[in-house]
């Protein structure tokens, strides 16, 4: 019965402090109808920050889209073609923001523009930080089986000592 105690107190322990351990899975960010269906583009990471991002456009286009990126520092927008994933029913780029700031994005498509959204880039978050929830994680299990080695350590000197 105490194994089942300290077991589910360490899951919940490990669970409560894992929850910002999480991956990403990106987030949509801009979505429009056209005569072939829906197309939604999803950046990932969720929060722009300087540094590698990607971007899917989920949706049926008989051409390859282009994407293309204008922030306030440069003054040439950067394009990119997105290739189609091997399953065909995403289109991917990966590409980078250089600077922090307001930045444009917008997709085009057979010569137009089919969807834009304008974001705020953050500065590049500490490489420490992305680490910090996994490096943690493992604390709440530590703790508690101290404890218990803790409490266990005493019980068997009262028995012992009751022997004598």
């Amino acid at each position: 019965m105490n194994f089942c105690k300290y077991f589910f107190a360490c899951l919940v322990a490990s669970l409560l402090a894992t929850t910002l351990a999480r991956a990403d899975g990106g987030v949509p960010i801009a979505s429009v109808e056209t005569p072939s269906g829906r197309c939604t583009l999803i950046m990932l990471p969720a929060q722009p920050s300087v540094g590698s991002v990607t971007f899917t456009l989920l949706g049926d286009l008989a051409q390859p889209p282009w994407l293309q990126m204008q922030d306030a520092s440069q003054n040439q927008p950067i394009s990119a073609p997105m290739q189609r994933d091997s399953q065909g029913n995403a289109w991917h780029v990966s590409t980078t923001f250089s600077n922090q700031g307001e930045c444009v994005v917008s997709i085009t498509a057979h010569g137009e523009t089919l969807m834009q959204t304008s974001m705020q880039v953050q500065a590049a978050p500490p490489a420490w930080q992305s680490q910090l929830p996994w490096i943690l994680c493992w604390m709440p299990v530590f703790v508690v089986l101290a404890l218990r080695q803790w409490a266990l350590v005493g019980r068997l000197h009262t028995v012992h000592d009751a022997t004598r």
